[in-house]
């Protein structure tokens, strides 16, 4: 199953909801299709050698951290990019899912959140894989050292 389908779910969602918990989350499933699908471009394009040396053997041993690590130590443009902006959704995904007590979420954060998603999985389907991938290696290489 594509991460992206949680978009869907998002979309599902803020059709049909009237309440806080409603645009909560809608902001938390728009967040997951972007990690998600990151996370399985990111072990599908490494090479297997390198993942298993950091005891990675699948796509579910990547963590939020992690991958934000992966894409943050790209020296492409457009993997930087995508690290900054998976950052900020990721930051409107904790407020959503663990700061119950400030104020409600509302029909437009949800929509932000949607829009802001789309943004980013447009922009992760314009980078080659590979680049994805070179850069969870790249990080795997500076922790682990050289294959």
């Amino acid at each position: 199953m594509p991460g992206s389908g949680f978009l869907d779910t998002a979309k599902l969602i803020i059709a049909h909801g009237t309440e806080d918990f409603d645009y909560r989350s809608v902001v938390s499933r728009a967040y997951y299709a972007c990690f998600l699908t990151l996370r399985e471009l990111a072990f599908e394009n490494c090479d297997s050698k390198i993942r298993i040396k950091a005891g990675i053997k699948k796509s579910e041993n990547v963590g939020h951290l992690s991958l934000l690590s992966y894409l943050n130590e790209s020296s492409d443009g457009s993997v930087k990019k995508t690290w900054k902006f998976l950052r900020e959704l990721q930051a409107k995904r904790i407020e959503s899912d663990y700061k119950l007590a400030r104020k409600p979420f509302t029909i437009q954060n949800a929509e932000d959140a949607i829009a802001f998603a789309e943004k980013i999985l447009e922009l992760i389907y314009k980078i080659p894989a590979a680049k994805i991938g070179e850069a969870m290696a790249k990080y795997i290489e500076r922790m682990y050292g050289k294959r």
